[in-house]
């Protein structure tokens, strides 16, 4: 896993005012096995721009893994 994710965070403020941060990783697979690895709890989306992995913190901060198609 330690290979698979790029550093690249995007915070989004939705129109709820909640706070949605985003990281840009190499493998969704790597990825998904981390998640599942530590019992996270998460859901899968494919759209246009790529492949997203969601899930919450702790403290209820929505999150996202996203390896982008470009």
């Amino acid at each position: 896993m330690a290979n698979c994710c790029n550093i690249y965070v995007a915070c989004l403020r939705l129109n709820n005012n909640n706070v949605s941060i985003g990281f840009n990783i190499d493998s969704i697979e790597e990825a998904k096995a981390l998640l599942q690895k530590i019992v996270m709890p998460f859901t899968e989306r494919n759209e246009e721009g790529g492949q997203f992995l969601h899930f919450t913190d702790p403290d209820g901060t929505g999150l996202y893994f996203i390896k982008p198609k470009w």
